[in-house]
């Protein structure tokens, strides 16, 4: 084969582009230097005596050196593979070690063992070359585990998840990881001395130019070369450098990957699914369906459910059914605002549409409005056609000290998770496991936590114990489950209360109990404390857990805890130091599982087979969780560890075998950085990043829009070819960095713009234009940049909307749709509360009075108003938010505000408007509020007068009535039903 088909064939399986220089009668030229000027390995004689073995068992042509004679242009180019072989000290001089790197950059094969980090130490060409690690110390010779984390390399394909070998642990002077790939890694817990900490790289390669390195730190010992797991592991190191095996060395290099936005434009997304034909279905929590087809590079609505989006209720999570390409079936769990439940809906997905005629209500979970937090709501399909839903605990935290939630007092059950999670009788708090019926029923699959009678619990459980179990994910290969569960707040451990607060990832082979509010992370327990004397108890136990809670309604002996995979506090943890320290929110992703490639496949590589992706959304990472041959925990790593992500808040492996990854932003609520990603694997091939803005993106026709393509780049630095469609048929309107567009008919417009690269890689991306209506601008006046505020007080607001279109926030008109949303924040996410109405009024801050000082809570300001579009053109949202740090209460306005809002009946049910004053109202209007005060438990009104629909709780029972107009505006008002006491009609005003 010549060197230039060789190369092609390399491209094709991935090996290296070297080729074979030796003659027909050889396999491969193999040069073996053994020279030391510095510590002499007693290990020379025995290591080349086995690879003269190797060599005459694999028809390699050998040459043994202790001689640098041969490192000269000539002297290199009739070997495919130079092996530094134990040597030390400096065995090259400069143009020797110039002419071993050209070689190798041209296409050569280089494989160091053991000291050859301990070579050339002065050389930055040579610590290049070695992958910018080199021998620092070692420990005495000693019994180690090693882990091998790449079970597809042919160095290390043959080699055990762990196994434990004598051998002298190189300590290195700087780590290896994300300019190489690295295969294996020496646990530091399994011997004494090491200084590397957790991610211990033990061997590792890497491409260098168009040829490839290898290293490994193994063979200081006799025995080693005699090993038949050690010579299998150089054989396929020298093989793989020759380029006549395949192997990935890209696959956990930083530059062997790229971040593809799809969508840079999103409100608060939640949960994605990926459809067979590529395209990518994303719900928002604000209510929006959405739908990218990355062929066309452009976002549809698909849908808008009406959802209550106070606390964290919303739209929350997506799953299209295992029959979705026959059925068109899509699962979704929201938030409905007309009942306070969770709901489990399913519809077809026809076209570019998700048909809501078309719902059928699967399953429902009564919920509580009234209080903060935690509703989780990931869905996801075990291959069978079982359906699993996460549930939060339906509790507030803020008052429990950042430990166990188990207020039993009086009138606090919202503040007991007794009542939800460790209650079998209540679908709070836990994994549910269903099997949809094709009616739109369910089913009980055999097997889950409590028999399919109910005599024992809720059937649809399948685990429980549970605070907020956000994200879920299913191996499709063994089913087991994944769960991302976000622990409590406590930072430190106290001995009156229990343990600091933990994450948690769960993997769930079998039905169990996981314990909240009992005991958490690696079943530590909480002691019995009583919120009313402050006394403490003795602690749980873990194992034996008992439900005394005066709020439980099921089963007062309930299983015993589970164990986490891994689990981890706000600190750093010596063990796991790659999870870092600060905020917590873990997220459980998918595992992946490697798909047919084709040639120009950017799936993952094959070296995460096997492997669960996990997001954590405070400290903006993702890393790897290895599993042995078992399934237990092997090793963490992270992935990408140098790429900058905005909160990760969802992942999914697509067919296609490519990562996607919904980014929440940085800012609670609404905000620029939201988006929807892709992460290809390039592997040395990459995408052009196109990036497009639009000036002006929004305005009145005629509407002049300069285009430009700044920020567009190349990775591989190519040229590149730039092509736009400027009003979305498909067709290019312009070439070149910059393009003018009049759009002279109202409506919504994305202009694309395509880099192509020569290669005829294309990155794509869409910028949005509004043409017909001007963006409204939102100014929080009121509270002011750097007030104060003081929990559990009042908390006054003042909102500026200008709008070219609908006018100012003088008219009440214009304040009827302006939303504030405040929201608890900490550690980098906020927990939000019930949305009010209006330019002005005041709202009550939480009660936070338990929760740990430490944590830095803050009160985060959420403004929004959504114009009323024009003819012909859409509608289009602005917001404005402020961060107030606890102190002095402000002082509430004194002359009550014209278009104010402000609950004054306290709303359990949610969002919608209020009165604030009753001066302005007329008495069939007071005498009605009164009513529906009495008669149901949720009233909320906009003082402005309004047109009402009176609504019983019978569908039957409806009507109109009008109350008078102030001045010459109308308010449109609207609340969340409630329930009514019992034998009551339930009125309802919207």
């Amino acid at each position: 084969m010549t060197r230039a088909s060789l190369a092609l064939a390399a491209a094709l399986v991935l090996m290296p582009a070297s080729a074979a220089r030796a003659g027909d009668d050889a396999a491969i030229s193999v040069l073996v230097l053994t020279r030391t000027t510095d510590f002499r390995h007693d290990a020379i004689p025995a290591a080349r005596e086995a690879l003269a073995s190797l060599a005459a068992e694999r028809d390699w042509q050998l040459t043994l050196t202790e001689e640098a004679d041969a490192f000269t242009p000539d002297g290199l180019a009739v070997h495919d593979v130079v092996v530094f072989l134990l040597t030390s000290g400096d065995v090259l001089d400069g143009a020797q070690e110039r002419a071993l790197d050209d070689w190798v950059r041209a296409g050569g094969g280089f494989v160091g063992v053991h000291s050859a980090a301990d070579t050339e130490r002065s050389s930055t060409v040579y610590r290049e070359l070695l992958g910018g690690a080199l021998f620092a110390s070692h420990p005495d010779v000693q019994r180690a585990t090693v882990r091998t984390l790449d079970r597809d390399h042919p160095a290390t394909a043959h080699l055990p998840a762990r196994f434990a070998r004598v051998d002298e642990w190189y300590d290195f002077d700087a780590t290896p990881r994300g300019r190489s790939h690295v295969l294996l890694s020496v646990d530091e817990s399994s011997y004494s001395g090491g200084t590397m900490g957790y991610d211990h790289p033990l061997a590792w390669c890497h491409g260098h130019g168009d040829g490839q390195v290898f290293y490994t730190a193994l063979g200081h010992t006799l025995d080693a070369w005699a090993d038949p797991a050690m010579l299998e592991h150089v054989a396929g190191a020298i093989e793989h450098a020759a380029g006549i095996r395949p192997g990935d060395c890209e696959a956990t290099r930083d530059d062997a990957f790229e971040i593809v936005v799809l969508e840079p434009s999103t409100r608060q997304p939640m949960s994605l699914d990926v459809l067979p034909d590529g395209r990518v279905l994303f719900v928002e929590r604000g209510g929006r369906v959405r739908l990218h087809d990355p062929a066309l590079g452009l976002t549809s609505v698909a849908a808008e459910l009406p959802v209550f989006s106070g606390h964290e209720d919303g739209v929350l999570g997506v799953a299209l059914a295992p029959d979705f390409a026959t059925t068109g079936h899509v699962f979704v769990y929201w938030s409905p605002d007309d009942s306070p439940v969770q709901r489990l809906s399913r519809f077809v997905l026809a076209g570019e549409r998700l048909d809501l005629g078309t719902e059928r209500i699967v399953l429902e979970v009564p919920v509580q409005r009234e209080e903060c937090c935690h509703s989780a709501g990931s869905i996801a399909f075990h291959p069978s056609g079982d359906l699993y839903v996460s549930t939060g605990n339906n509790t507030n935290p803020f008052a429990s000290d950042g430990f166990s939630e188990s207020d039993e007092r009086p009138g606090r059950a919202h503040w007991d998770a007794q009542r939800t999670s460790a209650n079998t009788d209540d679908l709070r708090g836990k994994i549910l496991r269903i099997h949809p019926e094709p009616d739109g029923s369910y089913s009980i699959p055999a097997g889950n936590l409590f028999p399919e009678d109910g005599s024992a619990g809720r059937p649809e459980i399948y685990a429980m114990g549970f605070k907020n179990p956000f994200r879920i994910e299913i191996d499709a290969e063994t089913g087991w489950l994944y769960v991302g569960d976000v622990g409590p707040d406590a930072q430190n451990d106290v001995a009156s209360r229990g343990p600091r607060g933990y994450d948690e990832l769960e993997q769930i082979r079998r039905p169990g109990n996981y314990g909240w509010p009992y005991c958490v992370g690696p079943n530590l327990a909480y002691r019995d404390y009583d919120f009313a004397t402050g006394a403490s108890g003795e602690s749980f136990d873990c194992r034996n857990l008992v439900n005394d809670s005066p709020n439980n309604t099921g089963a007062r002996v309930l299983p015993p805890g589970e164990i986490p995979l891994l689990s981890y506090p706000y600190d750093e943890i010596a063990d796991l130091p790659v999870l870092g320290s600060g905020g917590r929110t873990v997220l459980a992703g998918p595992v992946y599982r490697t798909p047919v490639r084709d040639r120009d496949s950017t799936a993952l590589p094959s070296y995460y087979e096997g492997t669960a992706l996990v997001a954590e959304f405070s400290r903006n990472w993702i890393v790897a969780v290895h599993l042995d041959d078992e399934g237990g925990f092997l090793h963490v790593e992270p992935f990408l560890p140098r790429a900058t992500f905005r909160r990760p808040i969802d992942l999914d492996v697509g067919p296609d075998g490519r990562l996607y990854m919904l980014e929440f932003g940085t800012e609670w609520g609404d905000n620029d950085e939201a988006r929807l990603t892709r992460i290809d694997y390039a592997g040395g091939r990459h995408t052009p990043r196109a990036v497009a803005s639009a000036t002006p993106r929004n305005g009145p026709v005629p509407l002049e829009v300069r285009l430009d393509s700044t920020g567009t780049t190349d990775p591989d630095g190519d040229a590149l070819a730039l092509r736009w469609d400027l009003d979305g048929d498909g067709d290019v309107d312009a070439e070149g960095p910059t393009a003018r567009h009049t759009y002279d008919v109202p409506g919504r417009y994305l202009a694309r713009l395509e880099a192509e690269d020569p290669s005829g890689r294309v990155g794509r991306t869409s910028v949005e234009i509004v043409a017909g209506n001007s963006a409204p601008v939102v100014t929080i006046e009121l509270p002011a940049e750097g007030d104060t505020f003081a929990w559990g007080e009042r908390v006054p607001y003042r909102v500026r909307v200008e709008d070219a279109e609908d006018g100012s926030s003088d008219d009440c008109d214009v304040c009827a749709r302006v939303t504030v949303t405040p929201a608890i924040g900490h550690d980098a996410h906020a927990h939000p509360t019930v949305p009010v109405s209006g330019c002005e009024g005041s709202f009550r801050a939480a009660e936070v009075d338990g929760h740990p000082a430490r944590d830095g809570l803050v009160l985060v300001l959420d403004a929004s108003y959504t114009d009323r579009g024009a003819p012909g053109s859409v509608p289009i949202v602005a917001r404005a938010s402020r961060t107030l740090r606890p102190g002095p209460a402000a002082t509430p306005p004194t002359s009550r505000p014209r278009c104010a809002a402000e609950p004054v009946i306290r709303a359990t049910g949610g969002g919608g408007c209020s009165v604030t004053s009753a001066e302005h109202a007329s008495p069939t209007l007071l005498l009605l509020l009164l009513l529906v005060a009495l008669r149901t438990r949720t009233s909320r009104f906009r003082r402005c007068g309004c047109t009402r629909r009176l609504r019983g709780s019978s569908s039957t029972s409806r009507g109109r009535s009008s109350a008078p107009r102030m001045g010459s505006r109308r308010c449109r008002c609207s609340t969340a039903r409630s329930r009514s006491p019992a034998g009551s009609s339930g009125l309802r005003l919207r």
